[in-house]
């Protein structure tokens, strides 16, 4: 049996609460800790870049990640579950 992935009504505040695509930047900034001056996502998402050497690769942002892929991303980032970029 398949499990649903929409969330149930009462889980729907706490998703919005952690939604952060289609979310303005300042919302994110405002939402988040006022000392950071950049979204948790990009900060994991630099991160993981600089301790995989990713500065060093040339063309990084040329090629277009698995449509499949950068959803699953997405939903797991919008439901404020940990993710693992490593996998």
């Amino acid at each position: 049996m398949r499990k649903s992935s929409s969330p149930s009504l009462s889980n729907c505040n706490s998703v919005l609460a952690n939604k952060i695509f289609g979310i303005p930047l300042d919302e994110l900034q405002q939402g988040g800790h006022p000392d950071n001056e950049v979204p948790f996502i990009v900060r994991h998402v630099v991160d993981y870049i600089e301790e995989h050497g990713g500065l060093e690769q040339q063309g990084l942002f040329q090629v277009n990640g698995n449509a499949e892929t950068v959803e699953w991303l997405r939903q797991r980032y919008d439901s404020g579950e940990e993710v693992d970029l490593v996998k």
